[in-house]
């Protein structure tokens, strides 16, 4: 009889020690976006969950709410006073997928600010996911990037543009900088530099245009591998959806509407037969929506800068392309005339499809890849 009390117990014991070695299940950190519409008042905000440490989480949500000021507005909405205020907000993990290491959030406030008056202001915020705490934007670049980029800014933009209010735009922010999945976004402060739209200037960067800036001894930089924080063969296979990585999915859209949302720099401009459209939003800097001439609706992208599955705009090649797509269905010459009519620049572009889009690359003679265009071809495309 105490023999069998003894394997009883025996066998009690050694279930509970398999049941304690068994691995935790780990959560997945997850965004959640919260809408609210409070009348004319629109609150669309994110939330993070599955961290480990719950008392982080809430530290980390509370400041995205705070800093949006999204508990006055809801406040004012439901006292009867409606600010008419549109609070928008795009939100990026960063790191491994398993074990993401930053989260990213660019809050986009228009009508009622924080400080009582109307106008627009960007928040860009990164948050360091073991403390919670804010990370300060200036840490991520060397000691001479402040210099350079204001050279930058000052030769392809400021130099260029008779119809901006420069006073204010130098020196560029770099407090106000977040990394994004594709580059990183740098944002004005509000009432400084502004567009025509009378919207906060801000301006995004692929990560190639911007590596050497970085400064990449930071422990949080060097802790995630952010040449790859997007998944190369995923932006390839999203060509046949009409996605570029890092540009809103805008293809099939009207461009009224898309204008209305991210508004024209200037006068639009011949493109083929239609017409090629320039507009103030960061992620559409040398990034033009094509629409033709018998249609409101976006047919196509031009983009003048980009990085896709390893190809960058101004350094990959034509070999490279090769590499990476294989042999193109077509390649036609540029030159001349045909060049200037496709915004691009004397050489050659290679034609391939996927699916239902067409995928141009334009390569100078020196076989540079110089831009791509994607274009929408319906049934036509095989």
């Amino acid at each position: 009889m105490k023999s069998i009390k003894l394997m009883f117990l025996l066998l009690f014991y050694c279930m509970n020690i398999f049941a304690e070695s068994e691995p935790a299940t780990l959560q997945k950190v997850e965004i959640a976006y919260v809408h609210e519409n409070l009348g004319e008042t629109k609150l669309h905000f994110p939330q993070i969950s599955g961290l480990e440490n719950s008392f982080v989480e809430q530290k980390i949500n509370d400041t995205i709410v705070e800093k949006a000021n999204i508990e006055n507005l809801r406040a004012m909405a439901g006292s009867g006073y409606d600010s008419g205020t549109n609070v928008s907000c795009s939100a990026y993990l960063l790191g491994d997928e398993d074990s993401p290491k930053i989260l990213s959030t660019l809050t986009n406030v228009s009508g009622r600010l924080a400080n009582g008056r109307n106008g627009h202001e960007y928040i860009p915020l990164m948050f360091n996911l073991e403390s919670g705490d804010i990370i300060p934007s200036s840490e991520l670049f060397l000691e001479n990037a402040g210099e350079k980029l204001d050279d930058w800014l000052y030769e392809n933009i400021l130099e260029q543009s008779t119809y901006l209010d420069i006073e204010n735009a130098l020196p560029v922010p770099l407090d106000r900088a977040i990394l994004t999945d594709t580059g990183v976004l740098i944002a004005y402060p509000v009432d400084t530099f502004k567009f025509l739209s009378d919207t906060s200037a801000a301006f995004h960067f692929y990560y190639y245009e911007i590596i050497e800036l970085l400064n990449k001894d930071n422990v949080l930089i060097s802790g995630i591998d952010i040449l790859k924080l997007s998944d190369k063969k995923e932006e390839i296979d999203n060509i046949s959806k009409g996605l570029l990585p890092g540009v809103p999915n805008i293809i099939g859209s009207s461009i009224n509407e898309v204008t209305k949302k991210y508004y024209e720099l200037t006068d639009s401009e011949s493109f083929l037969s239609g017409e090629r459209y320039v507009l103030e939003a960061p992620e559409f800097r040398d990034i033009y929506p094509i629409v033709s001439s018998d249609s409101d609706t976006i047919s196509g992208i031009l983009a003048k800068r980009m990085s896709i599955g390893g190809l960058n705009i101004g350094i990959s090649t034509k070999e490279d392309c090769i590499s990476l797509l294989g042999e193109a269905i077509a390649v036609l010459p540029l030159e001349g005339a045909s060049a200037s009519q496709y915004y691009m620049p004397e050489g050659e572009l290679s034609i391939y499809f996927f699916g239902e889009y067409k995928l141009m690359l334009s390569t100078d003679k020196q076989d540079i890849l110089r831009a791509i265009y994607i274009e929408y071809e319906g049934e036509s495309a095989t």
